[in-house]
């Protein structure tokens, strides 16, 4: 692959901090030339992207970076996943059913999201994928910083999906910008990630990384493969490999660098998320997702006259005509058949439900029907994850059974998890989300309230 001479920037973001290697294309095989760390001020943020963004091109310009195309990676903390499968068909089809299904599967508007996806193996079952979706508001941002900086901002991806396929490694730890993210596939084919809540680094990290790691690997569906696991440190504070592997009881291995990439002096320092993002523009199949460039966006229409079109498919439907109904009539043929069969066996399996169903409904006037309030207690536990990552502060509920509920997270994507539970769930109505903020507090936690009516089942 010919590289043409391009230098390409890495950003690698978090709350704090940006990660950045500059590498150059050389029409042979990419060099990462030099990687920095710009620490935010303490009034610096996000939320003051153009600010920030003058601070950012006067410490590229101090370090000797010279690239002006970026490519902008955002943590797993900022990411909402969601795994789907759907019947095989052309990209086209495949984001119009993509696009109906995010409607649902995400509680906030679509219009607040950025949302792309990416697949994995086909099967009998259908293509697998998985929606990646982040908030537009923070896309918004990063090219407000990098308009700011004189960037031009190629393509924004997840940190660790750019960093596992530069890698090509299915199971590895990244220590980044914004903590500890974990980075699997399946045989599925999908990548997964996930952030490690309250994992540190530093001094103390493996007293913190260590529990919450061994959480995470204990609850990744599928599990997963336990011959190797690579860590990747762009923080400078990962635990020893001894005691990873002793404590996780998994091989244990340090990430040092990719195929086939050069490293020259002094750049090889806490940049291995931030090369792997440069890399996808050198390299556009490590590029999972892209949220500058969606493919769920609607594109523009096309300038194909509409004669043109009519006169295509007018042929298309003279050749493939008759070889259609043929095909369409054995196929019916064949369906009918199977039917009568299936309809054939089902005879005695269905006398045999009624009886069944007869003595269960015989029985329920046994049994008196708990208070809604216990029920509505029940429903709302069940909305929750099992590992502890939301709490209840109060749950107040009215006689007609609206109420609200207060609570804690320890992010966002926990609470929108509870509260796309709540609005599944048959017995519940009418939920909104009233409010989500941050609590102020060290450890990052997010306070919110929601609330409810709540219908007994039946």
């Amino acid at each position: 692959m010919s590289f043409g001479g391009k230098k390409v920037l890495g950003i690698s973001l978090g709350s704090r901090s940006l990660l950045v290697a500059e590498v150059h294309g050389n029409g042979s095989a990419p060099r990462v030339v030099r990687s920095a760390e710009f620490a935010f001020e303490q009034d610096d943020s996000l939320q003051k992207a153009a600010e920030l963004g003058k601070k950012f091109s006067a410490f590229l310009k101090a370090n000797g970076f010279s690239a002006n195309q970026a490519v902008a990676g955002i943590p797993a903390q900022w990411l909402m996943l969601k795994e789907k499968t759907v019947p095989p068909a052309a990209p086209e089809a495949i984001a119009g059913m993509l696009r109906i299904q995010a409607e649902r599967d995400f509680s906030l508007e679509p219009s607040s999201l950025a949302i792309d996806y990416a697949l994995g193996r086909a099967s009998a079952e259908g293509q697998s994928l998985i929606l990646v979706a982040a908030l537009r508001e923070r896309i918004e941002q990063i090219r407000a910083l990098a308009v700011a900086a004189n960037l031009k901002l190629q393509m924004i991806t997840g940190t660790s999906l750019a960093l596992s396929a530069a890698a090509q490694s299915a199971t590895l730890l990244y220590l980044g910008a914004n903590g500890a993210e974990l980075t699997t596939r399946g045989k599925d084919g999908l990548l997964r990630v996930r952030h490690i809540s309250g994992a540190s680094t530093g001094k103390t990290a493996a007293a913190s990384l260590v529990p919450e790691l061994r959480r995470a690997i204990a609850v990744t569906q599928p599990p997963i493969d336990k011959t190797e696991f690579i860590v990747w440190d762009d923080s400078g504070g990962a635990p020893s490999l001894q005691e990873l592997t002793a404590e996780l009881d998994i091989p244990v291995k340090a990430g040092a660098r990719f195929s086939g990439v050069a490293l020259e002096s002094g750049s090889a320092e806490r940049c291995a998320g931030s090369s792997a993002l440069a890399l996808c523009l050198l390299q556009p199949n490590l590029a999972l997702i892209d949220f500058l460039h969606s493919r769920l966006e609607i594109k523009p229409p096309s300038k194909v006259s509409s004669t043109t079109l009519w006169a295509a498919a007018a042929a298309f439907v003279v050749l493939g005509g008759f070889g259609y109904l043929l095909n369409d009539w054995r196929a019916s043929a064949a369906d009918v058949a199977e039917l009568r069969q299936r309809r054939d066996d089902m005879k005695e399996n269905l006398d045999t439900a009624k009886t069944f169903i007869g003595r269960v409904n015989a029985t329920r006037t046994w049994y008196e029907r708990r208070p809604n309030y216990l029920e509505c207690l029940r429903a709302i536990t069940l909305t929750f994850p099992e590992d502890g990552r939301v709490w209840t502060s109060s749950l107040s509920l009215r006689e007609d059974m609206r109420g609200i509920l207060n609570g804690r997270a320890s992010d966002e994507k926990s609470v929108l998890d509870v509260l796309d539970k709540l609005k599944a769930g048959k017995n519940f109505a009418e939920v909104k989300m009233l409010n989500m903020r941050g609590s102020g507090a060290k450890g990052g936690e997010i306070m919110f309230a929601v609330s409810f009516a709540f219908s007994s089942p039946e």
